[in-house]
């Protein structure tokens, strides 16, 4: 290169070139005699040996120890083979190989340093015109992971081979055209067409059954073969067959061990959860609700404060479409991890997220009726007069206007069906969604919209509406190291229900006055008799909205091979305002009202961090080993504020609270804070033995100093016996068979906000002329965590390749260090004091789910889904309570379902 050329420096140049080319030329020289010399020593190397009837897989790897040379086969070769016997001293290769084969069905040949074991039979083939050859491959799933044991087939012969420890195979003597049969327990069976092939590599996709697939738990995901704990899963399919605006309903009848009780059938109304009975006296008993990683609030949350209805769910907000699946955590293996947050049961909700490649836009709209479909026989007017006569004549009592108006003023000709006036409506509902999802390159996200809106079967327009937004985004970066996942979700709620449910006025008399006299005004008399008009409730606005804010984002690194960084963040924003007034014109005249107006506010604001480390490793071949540990910071507010006005004398200012004669304010606020450190360790040997390990430790703003920390762990086992071959030879019908227990111990902290504190308020007379304050309440500190140990029990079974499977589940519970609110003398100047008492509740019982999939075709399904559970709820070591309090419940999941389609 002219770059390091100097001219006057040409010569001495030349000749260090041609010095370098004699070196360069001697080293390759020398070289050459160096490999010549160690190849012909290889070809002569001398083998000593003395072996008596022995396998030939010794003696292969007695010559291996000895020489260069690696021998390939299967072991179905082998199988054909018979012993020898060997006793040689200094002998060459080729000496031994031949007395090795003598009188055997095997032959050999030396591929470089590779000695290659095959059937004579083979050879033969391969001595034909046909051009026979020999396939070697490797088989590994979609994670890249080798796949032992594969089995390898010919298609339309009795020929193949299993895969060694390395997840490889070799196949000799075959015809370019063969097709490969290969399949692994767990995976999809993959045809494979060698086209003349003769290295391949194999991927095999995962059998996405009942059993293997995705189940979210604690902090990750698991399936249902390989959990340990007690999880239910309820998917999005499930969902979608039932027109439900509350999510929590769609788990009806669906869940062993879960029961849920609606408290009205009014749009929005709330329900009430439990997981197993109950674990607390006068304490929390609902479980946890975890959204995407985020806690939400629970279903005793009440938003309303001035309805006399309990219908203002927070779950009302939750589109039930935009939910990938819900899991039901149960038993301590499950819920230990979460702490006292845990203790009554976990509900974690999965929102959906983009699979789809490309772009896709969904449309779904439907509309809906519904009529109160039976109801009870009631009298028409003469029966109904002649039974109330007769009930006056027996308890010698004269009717008059003021206690029989029915009888001595109505027209007693009249009949009105009040149950069709009052419930005899149609509701409707109306449910609109779109969703638009696109891929990009490694960024996918999905955007929607829903609207949701449902009547009563009341008179008028009243029920609930719904209008929400979501996005949703996940990015995972080009070496798979790095991914983020993000999401914000904003729902409207309004509901326009009547503060009082009117089917309680279906029993008003059948001769009552008609509700509107001939003016058009509420009709509250009849010759001098008066009654309550329902209609008045209809005149009696109320108006709550709720807005709802949710967001998350989950960031996961990889740092190292196995270990990896996560973190999990999100917040919470509900805000429920609420109207409801009392206007003079909805009330009888004759008392002389005046109209009234409830303006409420209610806030909610929470935030959680939840970093994490998470480290994977294989332990030896079969064995492998996880572990998690983490931390959560979690903090709510809650902030409400209610203004009463009374005194109204003109309706055209009623709802403004500057128009009322008396203003009444009261507000609330208070603060929970929450923070932990939690870890888990999973040992899986070969996916046979199962070990799970939960610890946390909890610190909680509820309790008073010294007291707010806690710690809770459990320990879960379990044996899939199906992957023994003692029960695969002799009980081939059960196709997964798996015992699995857990033990562990929750706690409560579910007892409100600043219990411990003394708290103060306004005193009912001032001092000297001065507002003076009184106590309201003791301090007490010393309290503390209610206890929860949980011990489970339990047996899977599947049969004919799992399209019969059954569990059935005992579960016991005992919490004790219960927290009362124990009543005080009235000397000491207040009513009571939260403490811990030795009182014992316990939950015990037994759970069976049967899921059977009887025809499974494209164009016709049956499946079958049947839950029950008996459960039995105790109080014991109660002092001055009965400890024979027991109560059964039975609960039946859903009935067969068929499904036709043609493709």
């Amino acid at each position: 290169m002219q770059l390091f050329a100097f001219p006057k420096r040409e010569k001495l140049r030349s000749v260090a070139i041609k010095k370098t080319l004699r070196i360069a030329k001697a080293i390759l020289i020398t070289l050459l005699v160096f490999t010549f010399q160690s190849s012909a020593k290889d070809f002569t190397q001398e083998i000593s040996l003395s072996l008596k009837n022995v396998k030939l897989e010794t003696v292969f790897s007695e010559i291996q120890k000895q020489t260069n040379y690696r021998f390939i086969y299967t072991h179905e070769q082998l199988e054909t083979s018979r012993k020898v016997s060997l006793d040689v001293k200094r002998a060459q290769l080729e000496t031994v190989l031949q007395l090795c084969f003598k009188e055997q069905p095997l032959t050999y040949t030396i591929e470089e340093r590779f000695i290659v074991i095959a059937l004579k039979e083979k050879l033969e083939r391969q001595n034909n015109s046909v051009q026979w050859i020999d396939v070697i491959g490797k088989i590994t799933n979609e994670q890249g992971q080798i796949l032992q044991g594969a089995s390898v087939l010919v298609k339309g012969s009795n020929r193949g081979t299993a895969t060694n420890v390395n997840g490889e195979f070799i196949l000799q003597g075959l015809e370019p055209d063969d097709i490969l049969i290969i399949s692994s327990i767990g995976y999809e069976t993959q045809a494979i067409s060698l086209g003349g092939q003769t290295v391949i590599a194999v991927q095999l996709k995962t059998a996405v059954t009942s059993l293997d697939e995705t189940v979210v738990i604690a902090y990750g995901t698991t399936t249902r073969r390989l959990n340990t704990g007690s999880v239910s899963k309820v998917t999005s399919a499930a969902i979608s067959k039932q027109p439900v605006s509350n999510p929590l309903a769609a788990l009806q009848g669906r869940v062993p061990g879960l029961f849920i009780t609606q408290s009205n059938g009014l749009p929005g109304s709330n329900f009430s959860v439990l997981i197993r009975g109950r674990n607390s006296l006068q304490n929390g008993n609902s479980p946890l609700y975890i959204i995407d990683g985020i806690p939400f609030l629970n279903d005793a949350e009440r938003l309303a404060q001035r309805s006399n209805l309990n219908a203002n769910s927070p779950f009302n907000s939750i589109n039930p479409a935009e939910i990938e699946s819900i899991e039901i955590l149960k038993d301590a293996d499950a819920t230990a991890i979460y702490g006292s947050r845990g203790a009554n049961g976990v509900v974690l909700i999965t929102t959906k997220k983009n699979k789809t490649k490309g772009n896709k836009l969904e449309l779904n709209i439907y509309r809906g009726w519904g009529k109160v479909t039976r109801t009870m026989d009631f009298l028409n007017t003469p029966q109904y007069l002649q039974m109330r006569r007769e009930a006056f004549s027996n308890d010698g009592v004269t009717p008059t206007i003021a206690n029989a108006p029915d009888l001595v003023a109505w027209d007693s000709s009249r009949y009105t069906d009040w149950k069709k006036i009052l419930i005899g409506n149609t509701a409707k509902t109306t449910n609109a969604q779109v969703v638009f999802s696109s891929a990009i390159d490694k960024v996918n996200f999905s955007v929607g919209a829903n609207y949701y809106s449902e009547t009563t079967v009341f008179p008028g327009e009243s029920g609930d509406k719904r209008t929400s937004v979501y996005l949703n985004a996940s990015h995972t970066s080009l070496d798979k190291k790095l991914s983020v996942d993000a999401g914000v979700n904003y729902a409207i709620d309004k509901s326009t229900l009547l503060s009082q449910d009117l089917t309680s006025f279906i029993t008003t008399s059948p001769n009552a006055p008609l509700t509107f006299d001939s003016v058009g005004n509420l009709n509250w008399s009849e010759n001098g008799g008066r009654y309550s008009n329902p209609f008045a409730l209809l005149m009696q606005e109320y108006e709550g909205i709720t807005d709802r804010l949710t967001g998350h984002a989950n960031f996961e690194a990889k740092i190292y091979r196995g270990l990896y960084f996560k973190t999990s963040t999100g917040f919470n924003f509900v805000q429920f305002n609420e109207t409801g007034i009392t206007p003079i014109i909805s009330q009888d005249p004759a008392s002389n009202p005046k109209g009234s107006a409830n303006f409420g506010s209610n806030t909610i604001k929470s935030w959680i961090i939840e970093p994490q480390l998470e480290y994977s490793i294989d332990i030896g071949k079969k064995g492998k080993l996880k572990s998690l540990f983490g931390f959560t910071f979690q903090q709510n507010e809650n902030k409400s504020i209610v203004n009463r006005g009374t005194g109204y004398t003109n309706d055209a200012l009623i709802k403004s609270i500057t128009g009322a004669g008396t203003i009444t304010a009261t507000d609330n606020a208070s603060q929970y804070r929450y923070e932990a450190i939690f870890g888990r360790i999973n040992y899986n040997w070969n996916n046979k033995y199962l070990i799970n390990l939960t610890g946390r430790r909890d610190g909680s703003s509820r309790f008073g100093p010294g007291k707010q920390f806690a710690n809770f762990g459990a320990i879960g086992a379990a044996w899939n016996f199906s992957e023994e071959k003692f029960v695969q030879r002799n009980l081939s019908f059960i196709s997964f068979g798996k015992i699995r227990s857990s033990y562990g111990i929750t706690g409560n902290d579910q007892l409100g906000d600043y219990n411990y504190l003394d708290t103060w308020g306004a005193a009912r007379f001032p001092f000297q002329g001065q507002p003076a304050l009184t106590p309201t309440k003791l301090f007490n500190p010393d309290y503390s965590w209610e206890q929860i140990r949980k011990l489970d029990a339990a047996i899977e079974l599947g049969f004919f390749k799992d399209r019969i499977l059954l569990t059935a589940n005992w579960f016991l519970s005992r919490s004790d260090n219960q927290l009362l609110f124990y009543s005080l003398p009235s000397q000491t100047g207040f009513t009571g004091v939260l403490r811990n008492f030795p009182g014992q509740v316990q939950n015990e019982g037994l759970e069976f789910e049967l899921n059977a999939t009887w025809i499974d075709k494209k164009q016709f399904t049956w499946n079958t889904n049947f839950n029950l559970t008996t459960a039995k709820n105790k109080v014991r070591k109660f002092p001055g309570l009965a400890t024979s309090n027991y109560a059964t419940t039975y609960a039946i999941g859903e009935p067969t379902n068929v499904k036709i389609g043609y493709h």
